[in-house]
């Protein structure tokens, strides 16, 4: 959502402090003592206010970064030892003390800035140690187009040193495809089915949307937890339905939640972008409001609790923070052998916010003076500021990287770090080389930057560290692949039911990435994925309906409608689908996108105005209707992957178009008819009553 140009603050002349925030972040790390595990929850508890100690004591964003250690945790959970057998009050001065002993030489851990991370045990998993199942954590970055990370980006290199060096370490993934927008690229991550085949695969779920992914659909968490033992997490953005509480991700399969359950908020004040009108003044002016959307869930199935003390701080230092206190509870529960998460894989899923729009400028402490001075280079304003974003994430994961390695979970982790969707250059994404964006078919919207990194050469082999995997994954594809990842054998026919398997569409990507499957050629021929349906849906909305359902509007854009509660649903003629076999791409039906460059020069590549449409109407969006020609094309990616040339009318490729639109039939067959359903004022009154907090407003027997 566009709000404008926005504007930088002053470039600073001080170096960046931690995105670990102090005060009430520090003081949410403890937790009630277990009546039934006292010894145990004391030793939790003392591990928790000694790193609590790391987060408080000074102001937000005050001082550098004061690296948990290795033997102060080991000391720490001795002293809290000592007092196994003490009433549970008498915990307080432990954790106390324990933060004493951190403080008195937390200084000392730092050589360069860099933590140094003796090698004292702790009960934790140790470097070169493996546990039973690896650790997994999921990164899944927010609109990032192909030109926006920093080993394969034309302007944003330097940006994102952390990202770069996991990247070149790991293994690259060239043809990573997701779809082409929010909430069906997540539907598709957690079900391991396409969109089209559960009724996700139009439109993103707003804040006030009564409707959300099916919830007889058995998710990946769920999965994870059930049946490979994990404690699951997610931190971030949900944007697969909040109706009722029976839709929520902890609900679904989280064991926590901490982020923001529609599709998109301001990163300051944690509000939605766009005002809602709840009623008219005296003079029949429309009152307006903004919604809050920040909460977190502590515990599965457990209640809302707005995220209310920290408004006006920016959001990735929140999740920071909780990325850590997740870490640092995972390896407290682990102590001693006694812990109640004892030998229990920890799966973290970290949806971030960034880089997804309205661009809202970091904090200037967050980035160093080089990083404000590459920002400064840019042109484009837009840009500029998406750029500030980048630098942020990377900071975040590095951070991230670093308490995991602190907490000896890191030597035992692996990592996938992945795109949702193509970048909207509305927002200040740039998906060059390839064609279009977020919204759309085009390479552009859907092929992302993505790879997978560990530090364990049993889980990413040496031979193929720093390589490029060119063979084509899907977002559909992690499913059954983190599933081998955590040994839970479910593609081979293990624990998890027949019918559970055989309703994904995804493969496991496994042991193809580590490099165990021969005759993967450079073009990426020869990979476990024969074909790929990129996004197929023959539903679109219409708007101004009337009591026989007839409409007057059928773009298939909201941002058509004057009255977007009254659209309606319905089924087209034809469909709207891409599908990729081997080398040809086909796509049906879809706008004659261009291939843009920079983000707010208003122009494509061959020099062209898009800021406006060919109507006139201002394209603020996007996802807006760009009022172009809808036609069909089929692509040689091989010979030209940034879709140049149409052969869709060449008649030597007549049987290759053939059989792709047989493909896609058979896919249409399929489909189910869309769930979405139009926003519901009944939300608001709720939300009013809950302190203008976004949360769950209906009742489940009225859910889809």
């Amino acid at each position: 959502m566009d709000e404008g140009e926005p504007l930088l603050l002053e470039r600073p002349a001080v170096r960046p402090a931690s995105l670990i925030p102090g005060g009430a972040a520090a003081g949410a790390l403890t937790r009630e003592a277990s009546a039934k595990r006292p010894a145990v929850e004391g030793r939790r508890r003392a591990l928790l206010a000694a790193g609590a100690g790391l987060l408080g004591g000074s102001a937000l964003l005050a001082g550098a970064f004061r690296a948990t250690t290795r033997a102060r945790l080991a000391a720490a959970a001795s002293r809290a030892a000592d007092l196994a057998d003490s009433p549970t009050d008498d915990v307080a001065s432990a954790s106390t003390a324990a933060t004493d002993d951190f403080e008195d030489g937390a200084a000392d851990d730092f050589e360069d800035g860099a933590a140094v991370v003796p090698a004292a045990a702790t009960g934790v998993v140790q470097d070169g140690e493996t546990s039973d199942r690896p650790h997994i954590v999921f990164v899944l970055v927010d609109d990032m187009g192909a030109n926006d990370i920093g080993y394969s980006s034309s302007d944003l290199r330097g940006l994102t040193p952390t990202l770069d060096e996991l990247a070149t370490s790991g293994v690259r993934l060239s043809a990573y495809y997701s779809m082409h927008m929010c909430t069906p690229a997540r539907a598709a991550l957690y079900t391991g089915r396409y969109p089209s085949t559960i009724g996700m695969q139009y439109e993103n779920v707003k804040p006030d949307s009564p409707w959300g992914l099916p919830r007889d659909v058995e998710l990946l968490p769920h999965l994870l937890r059930a049946h490979g033992g994990y404690r699951t997490h997610l931190v971030g953005k949900w944007d697969q339905g909040h109706y009722t509480s029976s839709y929520l991700p902890t609900a679904r399969g989280f064991d926590s939640f901490y982020g923001y359950l529609s599709d998109e908020i301001n990163y300051y004040e944690h509000t939605y972008p766009a005002p809602f009108t709840v009623g008219t003044d005296a003079n029949g002016g429309p009152i307006q409001t903004y919604f809050q959307d920040f909460m977190t869930i502590p515990a599965a199935n457990g209640s809302c609790s707005p995220v209310i003390s920290h408004n006006g701080t920016f959001s990735s230092v929140l999740y920071t923070a909780h990325l850590r206190e997740v870490a640092m509870e995972h390896a407290a529960g682990d102590v001693d052998n006694g812990g109640a998460y004892h030998g229990m894989p920890l799966f973290l899923l970290y949806a971030a916010q960034n880089v997804h729009g309205p661009l809202d400028t970091p904090p200037k402490e967050l980035l160093t003076d080089d990083e404000w001075a590459q920002l400064d280079g840019f042109d484009s304003l837009r840009r500029r500021s998406f750029a500030g974003l980048v630098a942020t994430l990377d900071r975040s994961i590095g951070e991230l990287r670093q308490s995991f390695t602190e907490l000896g979970l890191w030597s035992n982790t692996l990592m996938v770090l992945v795109s949702d969707n193509g970048g909207c250059r509305y927002e200040g994404g740039s998906n060059l080389p390839y064609r279009g964006g977020k919204h759309w078919l085009f390479e552009g919207g859907v092929r992302v930057p993505g790879f997978i990194y560990s530090l364990n050469a049993s889980l990413v082999p040496s031979g193929v560290q720093g390589s490029t995997y060119a063979a084509p994954i899907h977002v559909t594809d992690w499913l059954p692949t983190l599933l081998d990842v955590g040994r839970v054998n479910a593609s081979d026919g293990g624990v998890v039911s027949a019918a559970t398997r055989d309703a994904w569409d995804g493969v496991s990507q496994w042991a193809a990435l580590r490099g165990e499957v021969a005759g993967i050629d450079a073009a990426g021929n020869g990979g476990p994925r024969g074909e790929t349906l990129l996004s197929l849906s023959t539903w679109t909305t219409c708007c101004d309906a009337v009591a026989d359902d007839a409409a007057t509007t059928c773009s298939g854009f909201l941002s058509d409608c004057s009255d977007q509660d009254t659209a309606v649903v319905t089924r087209m003629a034809s469909m709207r689908a891409a599908i990729r076999v081997g080398e040809m791409k086909l796509v049906l039906n879809e706008f004659e996108i261009p291939w843009f460059t920079s983000c707010a020069d208003g122009t494509d590549v061959g020099g062209a105005a898009t800021e406006t449409a060919a109507d006139g109407n201002a394209m603020d969006n996007c996802g807006d209707n760009p009022f172009s020609n809808i036609t069909s094309f089929l692509f040689n990616l091989t010979a030209d992957p940034t879709e140049e040339v149409n052969l869709f009318g060449d008649a030597r490729f007549a049987d290759a178009r053939a059989t792709l639109e047989g493909r896609l039939h058979y896919h249409q067959m399929r489909e189910v008819q869309s769930i979405w359903q139009p926003e519901s004022t009944t939300a608001w009154s709720t939300w009013d009553a809950n302190g203008g907090y976004i949360t769950p407003w209906g009742d489940d027997d009225d859910a889809a």
